[in-house]
């Protein structure tokens, strides 16, 4: 067992992945000190407690400037993607520690109000769509935030918003995918879960209609029976979502429907 520290202590973690660079192993944390810390995932250290890799020079200079929420790795193109409290998305190269390119989507409602300060503007997690491999025509990035909508993004020429949708009024706070990428799940803090079939969604340079809800292969309450889930397949994956009362709920979801746990 190995203990990580960073440099800076008493910052909150917000998130920690594990990646692959070549055979070389690493774990990633970021949060309230606003630095992305890399640790080497090693058997081989002598020492109980490994400290972070020097931070790469363009995280130092050009690095977020608010509290880091997010992380997430596309293994296929040695991508990193962090997202911070200001609605900020970096994507970064995990090679080189070079930043990519930056992504900011605007207000997505200008109806609606927008207040940067209440968190409004916050890109609460990240999910790279790695199944899609290196495609340059197709959204691979998915966002959620800013204001809880689901934005899908391309990341190269400079990065593009392809798509965006809200599940509903109040928004989604977490957002996950199943391996082969067919299926995202979206949860609110009411303890909503909604399931949608993005097999073909943002694959071309044609853009689908924005601003509007998807219809949901399945959606969920965080109390009361589920239904069956038939038209998802070869879709095995725990959700966890955290219901208004403060319970977990986990939905595990497989070929033969949805069964829901409430810890």
């Amino acid at each position: 067992m190995s203990a990580y520290s960073r440099r800076k202590e008493h910052e909150e973690v917000t998130c920690v992945i594990h990646v692959t660079v070549s055979k070389n192993k690493y774990i990633v944390c970021v949060g309230w000190d606003r630095r992305i810390n890399v640790f080497t995932d090693t058997t081989d250290s002598i020492h109980h407690e490994q400290h972070a890799l020097p931070h790469w020079v363009d995280d130092e200079r050009r690095g977020h400037t608010e509290d880091i929420l997010a992380v997430t790795a596309n293994s296929s193109t040695n991508h990193l993607a962090t997202s911070s409290y200001d609605g900020e998305i970096i994507i970064w190269s995990l090679v080189s520690g070079h930043i990519f390119c930056r992504l900011k989507a605007p207000p997505p409602d200008p109806k609606k109000p927008f207040d940067p300060m209440e968190g409004d503007a916050a890109v609460n997690t990240l999910v790279f769509l790695s199944a899609r491999g290196a495609t340059r025509r197709a959204a691979t990035l998915v966002a959620c935030g800013p204001a809880g909508y689901i934005h899908f993004w391309n990341i190269y020429k400079g990065g593009k918003v392809m798509s965006y949708f809200t599940p509903n009024s109040e928004g989604s706070n977490l957002i996950a995918v199943n391996g082969n990428n067919t299926v995202l799940a979206s949860g609110d803090t009411a303890g909503n879960v909604k399931l949608y079939n993005i097999s073909e969604y943002c694959t071309e340079e044609h853009s689908p209609m924005t601003g509007t809800e998807r219809s949901p292969l399945h959606s969920s309450p965080s109390s009361g029976p589920t239904p069956p889930l038939s038209s998802v397949s070869s879709l095995c994956r725990v959700l966890v979502s955290l219901s208004s009362c403060y319970r977990a709920v986990m939905i595990v979801v497989s070929d033969s429907g949805p069964a829901r746990v409430t810890i």
